[in-house]
């Protein structure tokens, strides 16, 4: 919140909400072939309060971002360009 708030010159209130339930409601979805819930999966991803991804690194796979010659990107960089993309 910080960050967005920093980035943009708002403030936000925030509502706090459990993802779990919404999460199963969407992947029910899915297994049933409404494959409409795919964004809302990908969504939920970044903000759920429960366990929904993989930590790479600490699983033992390797990144290749730096062999690839990606550039590292911080959570202010990502909420910037959204925000400024937001606002076109």
């Amino acid at each position: 919140m910080a960050s967005l708030e920093s980035v943009t010159g708002q403030k936000f209130t925030v509502q706090d909400k459990k993802s779990g339930p919404a999460i199963e409601e969407a992947q029910q979805k899915f297994k049933e072939g409404d494959y409409s819930t795919v964004a809302s999966l990908v969504a939920l991803s970044v903000v759920a309060d429960v366990e929904v991804g993989f930590d790479f690194e600490k699983e033992g796979h390797e990144l290749w971002n730096e062999k690839l010659g990606l550039p590292t990107v911080t959570l202010d960089d990502v909420v910037r360009e959204a925000a400024e993309f937001a606002a076109e």
